[in-house]
């Protein structure tokens, strides 16, 4: 059975899956800032204008841009490695959360250039700057926990990786990115806040338009996102205690 993971050992394997991922020198780890800040500046300056309409770009829609890429990114990778590095994990040398936390951390590390990038760019100021990195501190908890869940999906399913990718898919269009929620009038907003990562992005235009603020969506958004959680823990917990005992 594995180790029980720590901090030593979180810090060897992060340091490790960077030079796997040819992110140990700034060159490369630019480089694998590019598809982030790309997306992001298109879906600013050019799509988020298209759709929405707006003259003046506050960097908004790139923020949200990439918080989500930071959460799909943080689950898709961290439940690929489970895999990849199954036979480490077997080997006793890693606990299975080691390999989850080291690879959340660099997309996280990932993301916190990208926002600063992003800052100075739109001239966010220091007060949101602050604002929205402590809800992306939010984001990576709440992503770690529903990681952690579905690490025994993805040890059971050989092709676990390509439903999470459909289904980031789909998530990205019912996820107000391009789009504001309080634009929708019909009860067909309540398809959205269905997204159990809604909540993150209600809190984003919170902070950049608190006069917009709606309080029965912000309540609906964060039950929706809580009671996500809840039934992903009662359900796959139990059973990932079992399967981690093979490990």
């Amino acid at each position: 059975m594995a180790q029980e993971f720590n901090s030593k050992q979180i810090k060897s394997f992060t340091l490790l899956l960077l030079s796997l991922q040819k992110k140990n020198t700034i060159l490369g780890f630019a480089i694998s800032l590019v598809p982030m800040l790309v997306t992001a500046f298109s879906i600013e300056l050019f799509i988020g204008k298209i759709i929405g309409g707006e003259v003046h770009a506050d960097g908004m829609k790139g923020i949200n841009a990439i918080f989500f890429i930071f959460f799909s990114n943080a689950i898709l990778q961290s439940t690929e490695a489970l895999k990849n590095y199954g036979t480490i994990i077997k080997s006793s040398y890693l606990h299975p959360a080691t390999v989850m936390i080291s690879e959340s951390l660099l997309q996280y590390a990932s993301f916190i250039v990208s926002f600063l990038v992003l800052a100075l760019a739109f001239n966010i100021s220091f007060e949101k700057s602050a604002l929205l990195i402590l809800l992306s501190l939010l984001l990576a908890l709440y992503t770690l926990a529903v990681t952690n869940c579905l690490l025994v999906v993805s040890s059971i399913l050989e092709d676990f990786g390509r439903i999470l990718g459909i289904i980031f898919q789909m998530l990205f269009w019912i996820s107000p990115i391009l789009y504001s929620v309080h634009m929708i009038k019909s009860d067909l907003v309540y398809i959205f806040m269905a997204n159990p990562f809604y909540i993150f992005f209600e809190l984003i235009s919170l902070i950049f338009s608190p006069q917009s603020f709606d309080h029965h969506l912000f309540w609906w958004g964060l039950g929706s996102s809580l009671t996500f959680l809840a039934a992903l823990y009662l359900l796959l917990m139990n059973l990932r205690k079992k399967i981690l005992v093979f490990l």
